[in-house]
Parts: C-alpha cells; sequence; structure tokens
C-alpha cells in the first residue's frame, strides 16, 4: 500500500491539468512514483493558461527529485507536458 490507496502498480499513470493545484507537488509525485511499476511512466500535461514555463519546469524539477525521469516533451493541445519514466 501507498499514500495514494492502491493496491497494485500500474504502468502508466496521468497527471492531467491538476499538478499546479496540489499543495505539495513533491509529495505527490513521490506518492505516484511508488505506485508505478519498474518500467512505469507518468505524464504530466498542465495548461498554458494557467501554468508559466517556469512553473512547468519546477514542476519537471520536482518530478525528477521523486526520481522520475523525464523522457519526452509530447505535444498536447493547449498544455505544457512531459512525459517521465521511473
Amino acid at each position: 500500500m501507498n499514500g495514494l490507496s492502491l493496491a497494485e502498480t500500474a504502468d502508466f499513470a496521468l497527471a492531467f491539468w491538476m499538478l499546479h493545484e496540489v499543495p505539495d507537488q513533491a509529495a505527490f509525485l513521490a506518492e505516484v512514483r511508488a505506485c508505478l511499476k519498474p518500467s512505469g511512466r507518468l505524464l504530466i500535461a498542465e495548461p498554458r493558461v494557467h501554468v508559466g514555463g517556469a512553473a512547468f519546469e519546477r514542476s519537471v524539477e520536482m518530478a525528477c527529485l521523486a526520481d522520475l525521469l523525464s523522457v519526452v516533451w509530447p505535444a498536447v493541445a493547449m498544455s505544457r507536458a512531459v512525459l517521465c519514466s521511473r
């Protein structure tokens, strides 16, 4: 078990237009990482209208600190996005 209360690990997690609303992004990202299988991936997408480039870069840095490494910067409509690997 982990903080997100999942019974099993996942291959993929999606944080779509919500990470900027999380008060403790570092803790949230660490919990998501704990939920991922060793080859699991997390896609983070944030709305360009609410999340500026610097704020998004800080979120990506926090993901890296949670041992989630950015591997691809996909194009997602109206979003800043990164695909991270565990």
